[in-house]
């Protein structure tokens, strides 16, 4: 996954330590928001939550025929895997 160089808030330059040099704002960490979807209009969305500095959820989707499948596994903080 490529580093994000644009600064998702005013658009400026990104720091090596994740802050915009131009405005200060920290910017989003990697699976702090996990997106996904299939072609027949099914998606998926997961945020990292307010306690937590990482994004423990899993999602899978899986569309076969005219059936739609779906798997959500919420993220458990304490488990040491």
């Amino acid at each position: 996954m490529s580093e994000i160089t644009d600064c998702v808030l005013c658009g400026g330059t990104v720091a090596p330590d994740g802050y915009c040099w131009d405005c200060g704002a920290a910017q989003p960490s990697f699976r702090s928001r996990v997106e996904i979807s299939t072609g027949s209009g099914a998606a998926g969305v997961s945020d990292r939550g307010r306690h937590r500095g990482v994004n423990a959820d899993a999602m899978a989707l899986a569309t076969v025929g005219g059936w739609t499948a779906a798997v959500v596994c919420d993220g458990v903080s304490m488990s040491p895997r």
